[in-house]
């Protein structure tokens, strides 16, 4: 493939994240079924990974194996009355959603993409929650994008 089209991918990748983002975030409004966040951006997030990987004739049957994991990640509260409880409860979260996809790091081998992604998610998702004044929508929106944008770049 030429550089052109790599760019083209990567924008339809970042368009793939950008509705699993905004799956995530409508999840957590109220009168919304949480399923959206938990099954709807879980789907859209391994779909895109198999739609990717199958084009680029990488597609491994392991991959199917986040979907449920993503799901018990993004089923975890990460809210609370302390800071203590705040910082414990979004650490293990973003624990959780940015080791989801190691099924498909194990059998890719991008680990220094893996560690990137842990890292810059924890990061986000302890400080915008701990001490942010974005709104919630926008909030979720953002730690969607941070916790998980390097999953369809791993294929």
């Amino acid at each position: 493939m030429q550089e052109i089209t790599f760019m083209w991918v990567g924008v339809l990748r970042i368009l793939n994240l950008l509705v699993a983002s905004i799956l995530y975030s409508l999840g957590g409004r109220s009168g919304i079924s949480k399923g959206v966040r938990r099954f709807g951006a879980s789907a859209v997030i391994v779909g895109g990974v198999c739609l990717f990987s199958f084009l680029n004739g990488s597609f491994h049957w392991w991959y199917l194996s986040v979907y449920p994991l993503l799901v018990g990640a993004y089923s975890l509260g990460y809210g609370g009355q302390t800071f203590l409880e705040k910082f414990k409860r979004r650490s293990i979260s973003a624990l959780a959603i940015t080791c989801a996809p190691l099924p498909i790091v194990i059998t890719t081998g991008k680990w220094e993409a893996w560690v990137t992604q842990v890292i810059i998610g924890w990061v986000s998702m302890v400080i915008l929650g701990i001490k942010s004044r974005i709104r919630a929508a926008e909030e979720e929106l953002i730690i969607c994008m941070l916790t998980s944008f390097m999953v369809l770049f791993y294929v």
